[in-house]
């Protein structure tokens, strides 16, 4: 018989496994659902820090002490092969990247290639993981989620040479269950948990997918999640933002269906207000430069890798 777990309900059919901390060392921690979070490269923590969000529809900036979601990455690193022969490789580059990771406070966790857990950055305080950035859900949306969503990165590229799913399946287990823990803790919704290819926008020329890890090939379903490619990008949709053939060459079938969704939206919404989608796009991206000079005040703003 299969043991029943308890779980939290976080919003209308949005439910996690409940998940309590087990034991704390001064050099891991455990969890119920079997998670050990390893502490060797934790930064110390100091001041804690709100998280902020906009509340959609007046734009009214505001804070909570917890953050609203995640978003995944990769380190980009070098990945050799999975093999028995190349441990004492794999181990030593994994322990440069942490040391990188940890100096630039890049990311509030990083899986290694193994399926080790590893706290860098405090989860109360931002991290240089997303940069320019942009997500909403239901009732918010969020500027710059160095301020707002928790960084977690998997060890390696963003795509090995075949182009497939670069990460381990130690690493997708892992991964799964870091996620039930955070989202069991902070009562994150499963909408809000996002690859760093759907949030990343560049200002400069109002392009989304400035970084491309996890543009395709995230195992949603395997961490389990909703499939969150199909999400329309809010970027587009909220903010007139666009992307070029170069972004849709590097990502996969899935995401091409969020992006064609948003690229619909923008229409009917533009017809609907009796306007051009050239005017209409305008008027979206005017409010975007109105958001974004606040979020560069010196108390807001955060570098992003």
């Amino acid at each position: 018989m299969r043991p029943v777990l308890s779980r939290v309900t976080i919003a209308q059919g949005d439910e996690v496994v409940r998940v309590w901390q087990v034991e704390e060392t001064e050099a891991h921690e455990l969890y119920s659902n079997g998670l050990r979070i390893e502490k060797r490269y934790s930064i110390p923590k100091v001041a804690a820090e709100p998280f902020v969000h906009y509340r959609r529809g007046d734009d009214a900036r505001e804070q909570r002490p917890v953050p609203f979601g995640i978003v995944f990455h990769t380190t980009e690193s070098l990945a050799l092969p999975f093999e028995e022969n190349q441990n004492r490789a794999l181990r030593r580059i994994g322990a440069g990247v942490l040391e990188y990771v940890r100096r630039i406070r890049a990311y509030h966790y990083v899986i290694d290639r193994f399926g080790r857990v590893w706290r860098v950055v405090p989860e109360n305080e931002p991290a240089h993981h997303a940069g320019n950035s942009v997500w909403a859900d239901e009732s918010h949306y969020y500027l710059n989620l160095n301020s707002s969503f928790l960084g977690v990165s998997f060890e390696g590229p963003s795509r090995d040479e075949s182009g497939q799913m670069p990460a381990t399946a130690a690493q997708i287990h892992a991964g799964r269950l870091l996620t039930d823990l955070l989202r069991s803790r902070h009562r994150i919704i499963a909408g809000n948990c996002v690859t760093h290819a759907q949030v990343s926008v560049n200002p400069d020329n109002m392009g989304i997918g400035y970084h491309t890890d996890w543009a395709a090939n995230f195992p949603f379903e395997q961490m389990g999640l909703p499939d969150n490619y199909r999400i329309p990008p809010p970027a587009m949709t909220l903010f007139g933002f666009q992307y070029d053939p170069s972004f849709r060459a590097a990502t996969g079938e899935r995401l091409w269906r969020g992006l064609d969704v948003a690229d619909l939206e923008l229409q009917r919404t533009a017809v609907a207000s009796r306007t051009s989608l050239a005017t209409f796009r305008r008027g979206l991206t005017q409010k975007y430069r109105r958001l974004y000079d606040k979020i560069k005040q010196p108390d807001f703003s955060q570098e992003g890798n």
